[in-house]
């Protein structure tokens, strides 16, 4: 056992949680979803992430909360949420453990060749230590979001508003700060060793970088997380999240930092899930009517975007991501996985090989191969009928429509090319929406912050 750089100070923090606010420990939690390459510590092979450590510590002290401060907000949407969620862990369990008696001697090809290699996807039927490990991190993503709504009333919108931007802003600065050492071949400048430390995952920081050490097109910016496509995907949803907040134009900087981390992250997952989510945002804000004004300056930003794309050669780097990626290692081995995953449905007659018998390369095959048809439907009718529900509540409350574009853009980023179900930005979203309350609204936060205490 080995703890980490990054679990020293982790676990500095934690104790200084213990005396504040249990609010602030809520916080901590949002923010640790961001640090998905980092380990708290290094157990032999496998890392204990600080979103896992967070959650642990929540949980202990959510029982050490006395009663009176619990259930102080009840909504029935959140709660029918939370319950098929349980559901959804108690099938998925099952299936597992059935999977693993009824399949353990199941034979199914894992060869495959590819570009002149050979190749194996790894399928187990089996209940290991993998399995058990992959069911205790989903039941406290589970947890959380319970506790997170139980104590609802113990901190404001604002506040968690704050813990989004706060995020955001986190993943900016080290991802800056790491494309910088990229560009200028001093990658040694950038902790590695301190955010890059999870024995546990393939790191994919520097996949691109080693792939074009001499190719400035090819450099990619990666921040905290494992590889470049998640990197992706949270920067697209946060960035429709804050611009479907920027009325009064207070996040201006933070969306053009953004839009520049996107290009510079060059993640067809991301860019991809945004233009769908994009059409989405038209389609569900479509009546309300754009200023001339505004619109011109929409078409100077993109003319300008356009041209500087152009002129650094990234745009032609952009275009055949988007379009020559199926044509790609890349893309052909995905498509091999994804097919793979569907074979393990149809073999085990649409059960599901348990949560961990396979990884596809996309988020409802890989669901389709573990949990089978039942788990998948459970969990996508969970998650729809959620958003649903609070698509109805994003008109008159902006607090809600961040969480909305950041879950939405996810779920699209996940269905395209996220395969795991534990993808902690799936949870950060729904950590958010779980604690935002309908009474309080941010076009009223500065008449009540008087009588809020953040």
């Amino acid at each position: 056992m080995t703890i980490t750089a990054f679990g020293i100070i982790c676990f500095g923090i934690l104790i200084i949680l213990f005396f504040l606010p249990i609010r602030y420990t809520v916080a901590a939690l949002l923010i640790s979803t961001i640090f998905q390459s980092t380990a708290v510590i290094n157990l032999a092979d496998k890392g204990i992430t600080p979103t896992l450590t967070i959650e642990v510590y929540l949980l202990v002290r959510y029982l050490l909360i006395s009663k009176s401060k619990k259930n102080i907000v009840r909504e029935k949407y959140n709660e029918k949420m939370i319950l098929r969620f349980i559901l959804f862990f108690i099938i998925s369990i099952i299936i597992s453990i059935i999977s693993s008696f009824l399949f353990e001697n199941l034979y199914i090809d894992n060869v495959y060749y590819l570009f002149g290699v050979n190749r194996t996807f790894d399928i187990s039927f089996k209940l290991d230590t993998s399995l058990i490990i992959k069911i205790i991190v989903l039941f406290f993503n589970i947890s959380s979001i319970y506790i997170i709504y139980k104590l609802k009333g113990l901190y404001s919108n604002e506040f968690m508003k704050k813990v989004v931007i706060v995020s955001i802003v986190i993943v900016l600065f080290f991802g800056f700060w790491e494309y910088l050492c990229k560009i200028t071949n001093n990658l040694s400048l950038f902790p590695t060793d301190f955010i890059y430390n999870n024995v546990g995952y393939a790191q994919g920081y520097n996949q691109a970088y080693i792939e074009g050490v001499n190719n400035f097109n090819k450099v990619r910016l990666n921040s905290t997380f494992l590889e470049p496509s998640y990197c992706g995907a949270f920067l697209s949803s946060v960035f429709l999240a804050v611009l479907s907040i920027n009325k009064n134009k207070k996040y201006n900087k933070l969306i053009f930092f953004i839009i520049l981390a996107l290009v510079f992250n060059l993640s067809g997952t991301g860019l991809t899930s945004l233009a769908i989510s994009m059409i989405f945002y038209w389609i569900i804000n479509k009546k309300d009517k754009i200023k001339l004004s505004t619109l011109l300056k929409i078409i100077i930003l993109v003319l300008l975007l356009f041209a500087t794309l152009f002129f650094t050669g990234y745009l032609e780097r952009i275009l055949d991501m988007l379009f020559n990626k199926m044509d790609s290692w890349s893309g052909t081995e995905r498509s091999l996985y994804n097919a793979k995953a569907i074979e393990i449905l149809t073999k085990t007659y649409f059960l599901g090989g348990g949560l961990n018998c396979f990884r596809a390369s996309s988020f409802i095959c890989n669901m389709l191969a573990t949990v089978g048809i039942i788990g998948t439907v459970i969990f996508f009718d969970n998650i729809i009928r959620y958003l649903i529900v609070i698509r109805t509540k994003i008109k008159d409350n902006d607090y809600f429509k961040l969480g909305f574009y950041i879950l939405l853009t996810i779920l699209t980023a996940l269905i395209i090319s996220i395969p795991d179900i534990t993808f902690l930005q799936l949870w950060f979203a729904l950590f958010y929406l779980v604690s935002i309350k309908e009474n309080e609204v941010m076009e009223n936060e500065k008449s009540r912050s008087s009588n809020i205490k953040l």
